[in-house]
């Protein structure tokens, strides 16, 4: 089966073997491994970031590059120092990976090959995931010429001795090799392959080599997945959009998990049993037994396939990530019946549950060796799914620095311009009295790493957001329901305080937002002072129904060591959520008529246009020409704008006629312009006698432009009258002059 995650009734976490003849051994934050068991070197699958990293085949670079390219990556690209941190945690355990023995002088030395290469141009070191060398892990130099000049290929060296490295202290010693394969003993025929991954909910879904179904089936099962099992429409679409409608025009589409049973004609997901959802193309499946696998079309609609090479040739993995345990909190604003009424909270994540004892271990070991000496030895637990206590505000801020570097995060406090480590700080009235400016702890606010929630944020998460109904406790008005507290914690086995003591995480009922014990178990640090103190929330095991309202709100000495939050409490993780690219355009509405009519002589004002969005506020603007209304004419108004992301909406035209007022005199000569019109003359023109011919007409005529009766009757009714020089041709074909 694909690896899954959950919660059993003790708090832990189910985990069933994989389907690679191993299983998963460890768990560490939100990296999972899974191992198989039957290979000579342990195959690890972990999820770190955007990216699962696994061990690959190869005795020589070339060949282990080749066997990732199947998985869907290429030999490991490090970009960073939290990626190299995380490589040498994960990969340089020589019991688990290490398949040579070592000469004597050598104990758990041992190597793989990483991406990186010069292959192409000599000297041109790159990745080869065609990234450029942009970090490089000391003491590595180009050693070319050391030995050979044709040192093109990389391997990753771990545990090595500082005389190898001049003295350098290094979590893995990048060595390039001048031969494109493996040599000597403490040379493993193995490289690390790292495949990026798009994600939807709880699974990363990566593009694996077929050329068969089977082919890509097998090559799913290598990162610890099958072909993916695809539940509805929505999960249907997402992979369209992220997957098909990036791929080359030469392929039709992928391999997925659906085929028939062998020695059955029923249809099944090779990997999970599926919600029934299918995708069929009209007519699908047709192959009468024949075609027992299934593909996506780069339309998103399925057809039965044949297990054949070309024009499909790949396939869809899916493998299952751990839980998701930060909730996203969509913004609001707190309600009257609070002390925080009217305060603002802004989008963003919150745990789901407390911090556990064996979360807090894992970091804090890790901790320790990188620089957070003041960590050592702190927390307690009741067992690894119960919520860490013993832990101070400071140890609670510091530990959220910890965890966001060992992710490769940026961190959120710091302390005199540096990534806040160790000591207390100004914001403990106990350390430092006197609030000197250059120990106070300061927040980095638009970082991506761990933080403790501010006050209103968790009093927003604890009453259910957006979603609340506004429960007296988080999740219920029966206490009971949602929380340990004094009246059920009694007899606990972690029997603690007052004969009463935690349970594991998660056991109770959770709140509107899928969040749990906001209302009893551990108390909870958040950032914010109260005086010289700082806020703790949400009540504990042995506290009072009041004490586990969502409205309560307490307070303790940040440092104090014999305060109840110290010995009781623990805390929960928050995290800033980046607003996802805005790449919608905005809307043009137009206000008002289209086409629009003035009359000659007055004032236009143009009406202009509302210009709404998904992320900006809505906006008028008006067009980008002037109406001149002193001339009879047509005007065409375009309306464009782009909004704060850069994103052009698509253009509105408006036409404005100015035409003559029909009760206006535009000649003066006593007759409206809509007389004129009506008569047939050119309310241009004065028809001085009212008789329908123009008195520059009459003029031309002979005849009296101030009598009525005079007229020559050839120009009675002329709509229109034209003057032009030259000849006019007569019916006979006779060439005549013509009278202007």
């Amino acid at each position: 089966a694909i690896v899954s995650w959950g919660n059993n009734q003790s708090g832990q976490r189910n985990i069933p073997s994989s389907a690679n003849g191993g299983s998963i051994l460890e768990i560490r934050g939100n990296a999972y491994h899974v191992f198989a068991t039957t290979a000579s070197v342990a195959r690890p699958v972990i999820n770190y970031q955007n990216s699962i990293y696994t061990i690959v085949d190869g005795t020589s670079w070339t060949e282990a590059e080749a066997n990732a390219v199947k998985l869907g990556g290429h030999l490991v690209a490090i970009n960073s120092n939290g990626e190299n941190d995380f490589l040498w945690r994960e990969f340089s355990n020589a019991t688990k990976y290490q398949i040579r023995p070592n000469a004597p002088e050598s104990p758990g030395i041992f190597s793989h090959w990483i991406g990186l290469t010069d292959l192409e141009q000599e000297g041109n070191w790159k990745w080869s995931n065609g990234d450029p060398m942009a970090f490089v892990n000391p003491p590595f130099t180009i050693q070319e010429g050391t030995y050979r000049t044709d040192e093109n290929w990389v391997r990753v060296t771990w545990n090595v001795p500082s005389s190898w490295t001049g003295g350098i202290e290094t979590k893995g010693f990048w060595q390039d090799h001048n031969v494109d394969a493996y040599q000597n003993g403490y040379e493993t025929p193995t490289g690390i392959a790292e495949m990026p991954f798009v994600r939807f909910r709880d699974s990363a879904y990566v593009v694996v080599q077929g050329p068969t179904w089977e082919d890509a089936e097998a090559n799913a099962i290598k990162l610890g997945g099958h072909l993916v099992t695809i539940d509805n429409a929505q999960e249907n679409a997402f992979l369209k959009s992220a997957v098909l409608d990036k791929i080359p025009r030469n392929e039709e589409g992928m391999y997925i998990g659906y085929r028939i049973i062998l020695g059955s004609n029923t249809w099944s997901w090779i990997g999970e049993s599926g919600s029934g959802y299918v995708n069929w193309a009209t007519g699908a499946p047709n192959g009468a037994g024949v075609e027992k696998y299934s593909v996506i079309g780069v339309t998103g609609v399925w057809d039965d396939w044949t297990n054949r090479q070309g024009p499909i040739t790949r396939g869809i993995a899916e493998i299952k990530l751990p839980e998701e345990n930060m909730v996203t909190v969509l913004g609001g604003t707190l309600p009257s019946s609070s002390e925080l009424a009217g305060q603002s909270v802004g989008t963003f994540q919150i745990g789901k549950y407390e911090v556990t004892w064996g979360e807090w271990q894992e970091v804090r070991d890790w901790a320790v060796e990188n620089g957070y000496m003041d960590l050592a030895g702190v927390g307690d637990g009741a067992s690894n799914s119960h919520p860490v206590r013993l832990v101070n505000w400071f140890e609670a801020v510091k530990w959220c620095n910890a965890k966001s570097e060992k992710e490769g995060l940026r961190p959120v406090y710091f302390q005199n311009g540096q990534v806040y480590r160790e000591g207390e700080g100004a914001n403990d009235p106990y350390f430092d009295p006197n609030g000197v400016e250059e120990y106070k702890i300061d927040i980095q606010p638009s970082t991506n790493g761990y933080r403790l929630p501010y006050d209103s944020e968790w009093e927003w998460a604890a009453l259910g957001g957006v979603s609340s109904e506004g429960f007296t406790y988080s999740g219920s008005n029966n206490l009971g329901s949602v929380a340990w507290f004094e009246a059920n914690s009694i007899g606990a086995l972690s029997e603690f305080y007052q004969g009463r003591g935690t349970y594991p995480v998660g056991l109770k009922q959770a709140n509107e937002l899928g969040i749990h014990d906001m209302s009893g178990n551990a108390v909870e640090w958040v950032w914010d002072s109260f005086g010289d103190w700082k806020r703790v929330r949400g009540g504990h095991f042995a506290s009072s129904e009041n004490e586990c309202s969502v409205f309560n709100r307490a307070y303790d000495a940040a440092a104090y060591r014999d305060s109840s939050a110290y010995k009781l409490g623990g805390f929960r993780l928050a995290r800033n959520v980046a607003a996802p690219a805005d790449t919608t355009a905005p809307v043009i509405a137009l206000n008002g008529a289209n086409p629009q009519e003035v009359y000659k002589g007055s004032t236009y004002t143009d009406p202009g246009a509302v210009v709404t969005d998904n992320v900006d506020a809505s906006r008028t603007i008006t067009g980008n020409v002037s109406v001149d209304a002193t001339k009879v004419g047509n005007y065409t108004l375009t309306y464009a704008t782009k909004d704060a992301a850069g994103n052009s909406a698509a253009s509105v035209l408006r036409t404005v006629n100015v035409v003559l007022d029909p009760n206006g005199d535009e000649d003066g000569d006593g007759l409206t312009n809509a007389q004129e019109v009506t008569l047939g003359t050119n309310p241009n023109l004065s028809d001085s006698d009212g008789d329908g011919i123009n008195d520059y007409r009459e003029i031309k005529d002979v005849t009296d432009p101030k009598n009525a009766s005079s007229f020559d009757p050839l120009s009675n009714g002329l709509v229109a009258y034209y003057s032009f020089n030259g000849t006019y041709q007569s019916g006979a074909g006779v060439g005549d002059s013509a009278i202007p």
